[in-house]
């Protein structure tokens, strides 16, 4: 009788038919590429604190709220902007409509934006938006690493290490209000195994020792420490003279600018 072959585990659950708020539900379960920087202390907008509570709070109010603002916006045009991008660089790109799952650490999950199908091998492809001044800093080599750029370049590196991609791209719209829309530019992304295995380490002892114990991480910032206790408030700061007098120094600046920028603005109205 012949050996039966067993069946090979998906490491990925579809998406197709998954309402927003089931998805949303969904992510309260596994770390988020677009969550890896937070956790690592590296994204300017959320700490580690703020992940751990969308994992260990049930937000319904938050689940409910539809995006708004550049996110909104960025949702609306993701389609217009991938096709522009596969246009003009020549890629034969697919949605992916997948949370894939990684293999040893099924908390790790991430979601592809689109896969590049048309090279040697499939490639990971990102689509982002930012302005063209903040654009001149988008690389890993510039000597002042853009914030936005270091948390989108954590994104795609854990994106390719759980879809099993060896490389990726960012498509980058630039679009602001002063200069208008600008043409898309691709930003290849080398895969950077080192950084990824450290940031493995560190997403597995988050999750261990502060979400599945339900343990909050220690604060990094003044909210993460009102958050903890409400009634506490900020904790006193102990300061160098030196540092004193420049803070006494920026308020003055902060007092003698206020009625130049109101008297800016009359100008540029009456003209």
């Amino acid at each position: 009788m012949p050996m039966s072959i067993p069946a090979k585990k998906k490491n990925y659950r579809l998406t197709s038919g998954m309402s927003r708020e089931d998805w949303l539900r969904d992510r309260k379960n596994y770390i988020g590429a677009s969550e890896i920087a937070a956790v690592l202390g590296l994204d300017q907008h959320k700490t580690p604190l703020d992940v751990w509570k969308s994992k260990v709070y049930d937000n319904v109010s938050d689940i409910q709220k539809e995006p708004s603002g550049r996110a909104a916006a960025g949702i609306r045009f993701e389609d217009a902007v991938a096709q522009w991008v596969a246009e003009k660089f020549n890629l034969t790109i697919r949605r992916d409509n997948k949370i894939r799952i990684h293999p040893k650490h099924p908390f790790i999950s991430v979601n592809l934006d689109r896969v590049i199908v048309n090279r040697f091998h499939p490639g990971v492809l990102e689509i982002k938006t930012t302005s063209k001044e903040s654009f001149k800093t988008w690389s890993i080599y510039a000597d002042y690493i853009n914030p936005i750029f270091m948390h989108h370049w954590v994104q795609i590196q854990m994106q390719m290490e759980v879809s099993g991609y060896s490389w990726g791209c960012f498509g980058v719209q630039m679009a602001d209000s002063f200069y208008g829309f600008g043409e898309p530019e691709l930003i290849e992304i080398e895969k950077d195994q080192d950084f990824i295995n450290l940031s493995i380490e560190k997403v597995v002892e988050f999750w261990e020792k502060y979400v599945m114990t339900k343990e909050p991480p220690p604060p990094q910032t003044v909210d993460d420490m009102l958050f903890l206790h409400p009634k506490a408030g900020p904790p006193p700061i102990e300061v160098s003279s030196e540092v004193y007098q420049a803070v006494v120094e920026l308020r003055g600046v902060k007092d003698r600018k206020a009625p130049l920028e109101k008297r800016e603005k009359e100008l540029a109205d009456q003209i």
